[in-house]
């Protein structure tokens, strides 16, 4: 499982700095944090012109921009994180966001990072997409709205090595609360066009054996995951609307989820978990809940089940 020693938060100095820090105070309580990185990109640290006579007149020492920001993300996170649950370094960089916190993710080798929800919506999702599609660690994209008490964890799977892995870190996520929260498993199924045709079946009692199939699967994968003692509730929702990013956002919406954690990708072709795709597009979305994108840790290999080969074979 994912052993979280090194975060990178992206603050903006905005009032979504108050639900990075409240997160990342959350995920120091919870797991072995051993550093924190606060970084800041900036487009440009430059004085702007016609200001430099401003500070001589008023004699205002002409303290540089980036030490102005350093000592104001410091005093942010002095008031929100006790001292001692984690190392701190602070940065103020210049250039593209995306480019940067890409370049530092990697150079400091973290192994979360957590960013603000408005974030995924910049240039239509294009950062998003970008920093997703090559980032090397988990992300939490956290929204302004704080949530100040978890009891629902909601989990979308295919069944994949990912998916998998996302719902073990809720498990691992799950079990640092007292009392725990619950976890709704969810599983968006497609019933392919045309095929009860070719074996003599209605619609409707082909759609009810794909269900019937996938929910037999549920169980025997649940037996291979070890629980914790934390509920996870199975849950099967057909595509109907042939967007399961929409599928996730409503049902996650109804049952006043906590959490999202969704797998970077996946491999099946019916619900295509696939970054790019169904990630990217339920991040789209005006969700007022952290989305967790579960990628495995550099060097980390995900068990497979045993039973998800003959799934694959069966659906």
């Amino acid at each position: 499982m994912n052993t979280f020693r090194k975060i990178l938060v992206g603050m903006d100095l905005s009032d979504t700095d108050y639900a990075l820090l409240t997160y990342a105070r959350f995920m120091g309580e919870r797991f072995p944090i051993e550093k924190a990185y606060f970084f800041h990109v900036s487009p440009g640290l430059e004085v702007p012109n016609g200001n430099e006579n401003f500070y001589k007149e008023m004699e205002i020492p002409s303290i540089p921009p980036d030490e102005q920001i350093r000592v104001r993300m410091e005093s942010e996170v002095g008031r929100k994180i006790k001292p001692g649950l984690f190392d701190t370094e602070f940065d103020v960089v210049e250039g593209s966001v995306t480019r940067q916190l890409l370049h530092w993710s990697e150079i400091k080798k973290v192994d979360m990072v957590i960013l603000g929800k408005k974030f995924s919506n910049e240039s239509s999702g294009i950062s998003a997409r970008r920093f997703l599609r090559n980032a090397p660690c988990s992300v939490l994209f956290v929204p302004e709205k704080v949530k100040t008490t978890v009891r629902k964890l909601l989990v979308t799977t295919d069944f994949s090595m990912d998916s998998t892995l996302a719902l073990k870190q809720a498990i691992d996520f799950a079990s640092t609360f007292d009392p725990a929260p619950e976890i709704q498993l969810l599983n968006i199924y497609q019933v392919p066009d045309g095929v009860h045709y070719q074996i003599g079946r209605t619609y409707a009692h082909f759609a009810q054996m794909i269900r019937d199939n996938i929910r037999d699967y549920m169980q025997k994968y649940l037996m291979q995951i070890e629980h914790k003692g934390i509920r996870i509730e199975p849950i099967m929702i057909q595509n109907n609307y042939m967007n399961i990013a929409r599928h996730i956002y409503e049902f996650a919406s109804s049952q006043q989820s906590d959490m999202l954690l969704i797998g970077a990708k996946g491999h099946s072709a019916l619900t295509s978990f696939l970054v790019g795709s169904v990630t990217e597009k339920t991040l789209a979305y005006d969700f007022d809940i952290p989305i967790w994108v579960i990628r495995p840790l550099s060097g980390f290999a995900t068990e497979k089940p045993d039973t998800e080969e003959k799934f694959q074979k069966t659906i």
